[in-house]
């Protein structure tokens, strides 16, 4: 049986347990694990089969509207682990994009490295001061950092009428990035 194939069967033995509230096994529930240890492993963010988002649907509605207050305990136990082991593959799908716009965007932005380093190694630079070492217009620095901004990867900052700009956590790996080193 394929990868895709067991993942479907196993969400529909799934879905049938929780429509029926009926206890998950730990065949199943560990047949789950292999099989997103296997598309992890495999670095594989496949389109999921439909079984697998109506899965999620009914383990996310139950961790957030019916946990709390079912008394059977062994059945909770086991939606519980199907819920966080359908939320890992959810957070591998998310780092892969993530990493991926980020090195997307390291091309559009590596022209713009010795800005982004001197904002990360000069937290204290004022704006005036970037433009001054950089030696562009104020309103030239301005428009390279609004485009960083919106896309998240710089903060800005005002104490009094000085502004300051931070990398953000996507700044650094942006950095990381065009230092040519791996996120």
């Amino acid at each position: 049986m394929s990868m895709l194939n067991r993942l479907v069967y196993l969400c529909e033995s799934i879905i049938d347990k929780i429509s029926k509230k009926k206890v998950i096994s730990e065949k199943m529930i560990s047949d789950l694990s292999l099989s997103i240890v296997d598309l992890i492993k495999n670095n594989e963010s496949i389109e999921l089969p439909k079984s697998f988002n109506i899965m999620a649907e009914k383990v996310d509605s139950y961790w957030f509207y019916s946990a709390f207050k079912d008394d059977n305990k062994e059945a909770s136990f086991s939606y519980v682990r199907v819920y966080q082991i359908m939320n890992m593959y959810r957070v591998f799908v998310a780092n892969n994009k993530y990493s991926e716009k980020v090195k997307e965007d390291s091309e559009r932005f590596k022209r713009q490295y010795k800005l982004i380093k001197l904002i990360y190694e000069n937290p204290s630079f004022r704006h005036q001061d970037l433009c001054k070492l950089l030696k562009i217009s104020s309103d030239t620095l301005k428009k390279r950092i609004a485009i960083m901004i919106e896309q998240g990867y710089v903060y800005t900052s005002k104490v009094g009428k000085y502004e300051f700009y931070s990398l953000s956590n996507s700044g650094l790996d942006l950095l990381k990035i065009l230092s040519g080193e791996e996120i």
